[in-house]
């Protein structure tokens, strides 16, 4: 496969300094690991170390997960939005809130997760459910780095019918891979895929009134079957070719993320 339109977006990507963008829950049978330090903080009524486990710098909400206590769902009482990334001395208060605490670890659960409308992020719901605290806080820390057309790129992969994310770790990975896809985001169907290769990318040289021959819907579904892309609600998205970087998934969390 051609990787002439990888090079040709992310070279045009690269030069630009613009960025564009183009539930009800079933109750589950076991819900993610409670971080013990978390367990252990509400028991003692201690807070951590701040020189051990405090993060630096500000931090705004990447997204909420719906904490839950299984006795309180049972009774009708409602759960706890906890906006990500987080302290542990937040994550602590959190539980108290909801009635966790060392004597009913098992009682935790997540329910749901909702991003910011202004920048939204398409978490497979399953994933995010299952997860961990502490892998969550670190994903959103990861996710907060992530400029708008990043986080369109990303979403358009995960959203994509052919997703290569099938864990948490994978997409804790994406920061480190942005340049594993070309994203189009403005392209949406066949037809302003074949006017793109046409007439924008630089591909295609032929006199200018020639082009005017050419079905550019047929041209578009043919260069999308060529180098297998697809469409998504965030624009076409294809392979660069590049290699993808393993760096965190299967490893532990760092302790800077750990609550």
């Amino acid at each position: 496969r051609s990787r002439g339109l990888g090079d040709v977006y992310k070279r045009q990507r690269r030069n630009s300094n613009v960025a564009s963008i183009g539930s009800v829950a079933t109750l589950p049978k076991t819900g993610p690991p409670l971080s013990l330090r978390a367990v252990a903080g509400c028991l003692l009524g201690k807070a951590p170390n701040p020189y051990e486990y405090e993060r630096s710098g500000p931090m705004s909400e990447v997204f909420s997960i719906l904490l839950h206590n299984r006795q309180r769902y049972e009774q009708g009482k409602e759960g706890l939005w906890f906006s990500l990334p987080t302290t542990t001395e937040k994550l602590q208060e959190a539980l108290r809130e909801i009635g966790i605490s060392a004597d009913n670890p098992q009682d935790f659960f997540l329910y749901d997760y909702q991003s910011p409308q202004e920048r939204s992020i398409k978490l497979p719901r399953d994933l995010v459910l299952s997860a961990d605290v502490d892998e969550l806080n670190f994903l959103a820390a990861r996710l907060e780095k992530l400029d708008a057309a990043e986080l369109a790129e990303l979403n358009a992969a995960l959203t994509s019918p052919q997703s290569d994310f099938h864990s948490i770790g994978q997409i804790i990975d994406y920061p480190d891979n942005v340049d594993y896809y070309v994203h189009l985001p403005d392209v949406t169907g066949t037809g302003q895929l074949g006017d793109y290769y046409l007439n924008r990318s630089g591909m295609v040289d032929m006199p200018e009134e020639w082009k005017g021959g050419i079905d550019t819907a047929q041209f578009g579904r043919y260069v999308a079957q060529q180098e297998q892309g697809v469409f998504t609600e965030y624009g076409y998205l294809v392979k660069s070719g590049d290699a993808w970087q393993k760096v965190h998934e299967g490893q532990s969390v760092p302790e800077e993320y750990r609550v």
